[in-house]
């Protein structure tokens, strides 16, 4: 793959649907199965790893929203929080599902109803680290966006989830 083919450039912040916000670190050629491939290396807060430079991989990554963007999606996460499923494992397959949209505004509205739910009760394991990590992928992405201070950004997303779960008693 030619360079003028690749989407990312060294130096720029990504999201990945599971990963999060990681940073460009460079592109490396790797030796896979007996053949070199080219390879984004990307760093997280936590780890790093190898994205295949190629088109397969684009609906897995994009860049970060712009700061209007959390503007409106703050907006969106003040409203009343919507039911979700009361089964487990409906909801579980419902937010696998939704997770996989790459849009900031899905997984917003995701922790929103995750939250509003956790004011109404109590959360298993598994939705209190879905809603841990979407907030923790929420700040990450907006620090970078926005250059704002991650204490800020806590408190203003904390208070759009209380007045959302406000509105659901």
């Amino acid at each position: 793959m030619a360079a003028s083919d690749r989407i990312f450039k060294k130096g720029e912040y990504i999201v990945h649907h599971r990963y999060g916000v990681g940073h460009v670190e460079g592109v490396e050629k790797k030796m896979i199965n007996g053949k070199k491939r080219t390879f984004y290396r990307v760093k997280t807060n936590e780890m790093t790893y190898w994205l295949p430079v190629s088109k397969d991989h684009t609906g897995d990554i994009r860049k970060v929203s712009a700061p209007s963007t959390f503007r409106s999606v703050l907006s969106i996460i003040r409203k009343k929080p919507e039911k979700i499923a009361e089964h487990h494992r409906s909801r579980k397959k419902k937010i696998k599902n939704q997770a996989l949209d790459l849009a900031l505004i899905t997984k917003a509205r995701i922790m929103r109803d995750l939250f509003g739910l956790q004011v109404q009760r109590e959360l298993n394991f598994q939705d209190q680290n879905t809603l841990e990590k979407l907030k923790k992928q929420f700040i990450a992405e907006w620090i970078v966006a926005e250059d704002i201070d991650e204490s800020e950004a806590m408190r203003k997303l904390e208070d759009a989830l209380y007045t959302s779960a406000s509105k659901a008693i």
